[in-house]
């Protein structure tokens, strides 16, 4: 799509390689991300994350049900 058009990235400050093999890198990780949302991995990784904080004795915070802006110590 981009090639039709005659649209060109070109980026100041990092290098992204928009070569055929750039491109494959950057769909195939916005395919994983799509599926990590998709299946909910990221809120399983956060939760074990939590866990794992916790069996180390670390305290962690949680927002509570009342509202967005609150929370609560677990």
């Amino acid at each position: 799509m981009r090639s039709e058009r005659g649209v060109d990235l070109v980026s100041l400050q990092d290098r992204i390689d928009i070569t055929a093999m750039g491109k494959l890198f950057f769909r195939t990780i916005a395919s994983i991300a799509e599926l990590e949302r998709e299946r909910d991995i990221i809120s399983e990784r956060t939760k074990a994350g939590l866990n794992a904080a916790r069996a180390r004795g670390r305290k962690t915070i949680q927002r509570s049900s009342e509202g967005s802006n609150s929370f609560e110590n677990v």
